[in-house]
C-alpha cells in the first residue's frame, strides 16, 4: 500500500514539474520576444536624453 502511495506521489511531482517548466519557458520566450521588439529612439528623443 505504501509503495503505491510513493509511486503516485512521484508521478504527481513529475507531472507538476513539467507543467511548471512549460509555464516558465513560455514566460521566458514571451519576455524575450517583447525585448527584441524595441524600437530605436528618434532624433528628438536622442536630443532630449543628451541634455
Amino acid at each position: 500500500m505504501i509503495y503505491r502511495l510513493f509511486r503516485a506521489e512521484t508521478l504527481a511531482s513529475v507531472i507538476a514539474s513539467f507543467i511548471m517548466m512549460a509555464v516558465e519557458l513560455r514566460v521566458l520566450f514571451s519576455a524575450g520576444y517583447f525585448f527584441c521588439l524595441t524600437e530605436t529612439p528618434d532624433m528628438i528623443a536622442a536630443r532630449t536624453a543628451s541634455k
